[in-house]
């Protein structure tokens, strides 16, 4: 039975026609840009879906937005690996600049370490292997990329996050989001002082605002690898300086002790790539993807990874992976003509064309694009902008370099009431608070799955929501171990019962 093509949706007027892109179904939002699932339209009845990203709205004036997105699609648009994502043209409708990508049908590494807490396993240390060494492969031809005169583009993507890592229900993974990333050819460069990335998988050498290069896009790989093996967040403070504190600090809780199951060939791996100093870490992504490769022909998977790969995420994704194979199949069955447009000519019917006000800067498809104006992007007449927020990650600069670190989180709370207030947004919790006690005596070590975070009394806000197992020592009494479940809902409160050790040892009376 055909399926019923999807219904307009009234509060976006969804699908509708941009440019020569019919955009079906908005999937994501950042910052700068949002992304469209969209049907791509040619000659003689040539289609397929893509990925459309065009800067939001409310930017489409602000120049240094729009030279960033440019950048991006420069940057990008000469990667040509099965790694990464591939952009296939960059362009204009209106003021609002886009550009076309190909649409990964999958989901990201952030998700599939989330559905595996939601079943209660952790990820096989062969698939993890397997997605760490498509990205190292990827980051490995982005790094020794060349232009047309030979000479290398330095790039350094400076992002890499589970959130910019993508795999497909094929068991294929792709690098995504070079919107951050530096260049030689890139126009517009990141001012002193100003951080860029995700400080969860930032390297310390780029929290310190030190020069990078392409040691520095190993160590958030080392960081997406460790979560991969451990299901959780290896660096995840209080705040983001506190965060900050853990990345520079240099300790790493080693895989294989929270979790007997990961072969130490793979730990050393992990381990080498989140050394703090660069010199001692991978030197570059060739290195550290032979080293995964060698662990995999270990195991017996490097030939069959993907397969492996793609038939667990079939699986734990089965219910998703049906309904977005009928959501495709209802936005075939959707007839463009029943669908306003604004530029359309006899020699095409009913399939859009690039009308006057489409400016195509570049096209990288095996498909033409269509008859526009070429011209050099125009620059948009820049919007009032709102003034500056304080960021917590340059005050902790700051309070660093003056010695005012014991005034630092009175500053932060300050800023971050004052971003509150302007912005007028809250989020839901997803972290809870932990209160630690020992008893008869105090000061005893506290770990936290395995991380050390100070002496009792002890009240650390912001754990992440779950199951946690909390370890107490202290020379000369009994160790203690406890698990609790951590909710936003209410604080939660341990409290431990110090026996001595010679106490401990003696028959009960």
């Amino acid at each position: 039975m055909q399926s019923e093509p999807p219904r307009r949706n009234p509060r976006t007027q969804l699908p509708a026609w941009f440019g020569r892109y019919l955009l079906c179904e908005r999937v994501a939002t950042g910052g700068m840009a949002e992304v469209y699932l969209s049907r791509k339209f040619g000659e003689h009845g040539f289609e397929r879906f893509l990925a459309v990203k065009r800067i939001l709205p409310g930017l489409e004036s602000e120049e240094g937005f729009i030279a960033m997105f440019i950048d991006e699609a420069k940057i990008a648009g000469q990667l040509t690996h099965p790694n990464i994502c591939p952009i296939h043209e960059l362009g204009r409708v209106g003021s609002s600049h886009y550009m076309a990508m190909e649409y990964v049908w999958g989901k990201d590494l952030l998700q599939i370490i989330n559905r595996h807490r939601a079943l209660g396993t952790t990820m096989d240390p062969s698939m993890a292997a397997w997605i760490a060494s498509g990205i190292c492969q990827a980051l490995n031809y982005a790094h020794k990329r060349k232009d047309a005169k030979g000479n290398p583009l330095n790039i350094i993507h400076r992002d890499i996050s589970p959130q910019n890592i993508l795999v497909d229900y094929d068991g294929q993974v792709h690098l995504i989001d070079f919107g951050i990333a530096r260049a030689a050819s890139r126009s517009t460069r990141t001012r002193a002082g100003v951080l860029k990335g995700k400080v969860s998988y930032m390297s310390p050498e780029q929290l310190e605002d030190g020069p990078l290069d392409q040691r520095s896009d190993l160590f958030p790989v080392g960081t997406c690898l460790w979560e991969m093996l451990c299901s959780e967040r290896l660096f995840r403070g209080e705040g983001e300086l506190a965060t900050m504190e853990e990345v520079r600090s240099g300790r790493i809780p080693s895989p294989t002790l929270l979790d007997p199951r990961v072969p130490e060939e793979l730990d050393n791996i992990v381990l080498k790539a989140l050394v703090r100093e660069r010199d001692n870490r991978y030197q570059e992504a060739a290195e550290m993807a032979a080293d995964l490769n060698q662990f995999l022909n270990t195991t017996g998977q490097n030939a069959v990874g993907g397969r492996t790969l793609a038939h667990w995420m079939q699986t734990a994704f089965q219910k998703e992976y049906h309904q977005e194979q009928q959501k495709l199949e209802h936005y075939l069955a959707l007839d463009p003509s029943t669908v306003t447009h604004s530029a359309r000519t006899p020699e095409m019917g009913t399939h859009p064309v690039a009308d006057e006000s489409t400016q195509i800067f570049f096209h990288t498809s095996e498909d033409p694009p269509p008859h526009s104006n070429t011209a050099t992007p125009r620059k948009g007449r820049s919007s009032k902008r709102s003034p500056s927020m304080p960021d917590p990650r340059v005050l902790y600069r700051l309070t660093k370099s003056v010695g005012l670190r014991k005034h630092m989180w009175a500053i932060v709370v300050a800023s971050g009431l004052l971003v509150g207030a302007v912005l007028g947004t809250s989020l839901a919790p997803t972290s809870g608070d932990l209160i630690i006690k020992s008893f008869p005596v105090t000061g005893a070590i506290v770990h936290v799955d395995g991380v050390q975070r100070g002496k009792t009394p002890l009240k650390l806000q912001g754990i992440s929501s779950g199951e946690r197992r909390v370890t107490v020592h202290l020379t000369g009494y009994t160790q203690g171990a406890k698990q609790v479940s951590i909710s936003p809902k209410k604080p939660q409160e341990l409290i431990f019962d110090l026996i001595p050790l010679g106490q401990a040892t003696q028959d009960p009376p």
